[in-house]
């Protein structure tokens, strides 16, 4: 065994990431004076607004994040990640890759703690015991149906790990507490059409200028606890079998 442990991930500092944005404000629009035709353009997409929350109730994670667009004047805004996960495939896609990372670095990382000096008062008749906590570094995840991809599209994800090992008799036992964290830009981006209706980005761009919608930030956390079992040979020796750790939301029915 090496040690070495995947740069994709480092000690957990208790720090969210830094993120920057795509606003229109860094594509050279400016702010102006409201008239007659953002208030019509309001009005309009209010009412398509009221609208979709009746006719299409499947859009309620999109129509609750243009809802705050409209009237949430900037404020950073929570979305579910939980229910992306019980909801949308590419949820369910990237909780499954997130317990497959998670279980190979905490083999991973704590092949490295068994290679290091050993722990204080770590040892007992109930084995050696270890404990860290570890983050990935950001990367992104996307939706796949209509009602995710409105109200979060392609975001930024990033994972944290709390992990107790109890090594005895050759082998280690796994306890995981892990929180997949989410952040996202909401604006629209001119150039750009809705997926599914064809309606054009500069249409809501202009109310960001005018000051009828407003960007904003967006954020989502999903805690999740799973344990394992893994011999002491090195992580890339390792069969775990995360499927099986895996547990979806029964909203999903799978």
């Amino acid at each position: 065994s090496s040690g070495a442990v995947d740069s994709k991930w480092s000690a957990n500092d208790g720090k969210d990431p830094e993120f920057g944005n795509d606003s229109i404000y860094k594509k050279g629009w400016k702010d102006r004076p409201a008239d007659w035709k953002d208030l019509k353009r309001l009005l309009k997409w209010d009412a398509m607004l009221t609208g979709a929350k009746t006719a299409a109730p499947h859009l309620e994670d999109a129509t609750a994040a243009y809802q705050h667009f409209l009237y949430g004047g900037g404020d950073d805004f929570e979305f579910d990640f939980a229910e992306f996960i019980a909801e949308d495939s590419g949820g369910r896609s990237a909780y499954k890759d997130a317990v497959k990372e998670v279980t190979f670095a905490a083999v991973q990382w704590d092949d490295a703690m068994r290679m290091g000096p050993p722990e204080p008062g770590k040892s007992s008749a109930g084995g050696t015991q270890r404990s860290f906590s570890i983050e990935s570094k950001p990367y992104n995840v996307g939706s796949s149906e209509e009602n995710w991809t409105k109200a979060v599209g392609t975001f930024t994800m990033w994972i944290e790990a709390e992990v107790q090992v109890v090594e005895k008799d050759g082998k280690r036992q796994f306890s995981v507490q892990m929180r997949l964290n989410g952040y996202d830009f909401y604006n629209f981006n001119p150039g750009q059409e809705d997926v599914a209706t064809g309606a054009r980005d500069a249409v809501n761009a202009e109310l960001v200028v005018a000051g009828v919608g407003d960007e904003f930030n967006q954020s989502g956390t999903s805690d999740h606890q799973f344990g394992f079992e893994a011999t002491l040979g090195a992580a890339e020796r390792q069969f775990v079998p995360s499927d099986k750790l895996v547990e979806f939301d029964q909203r999903t029915g799978r």
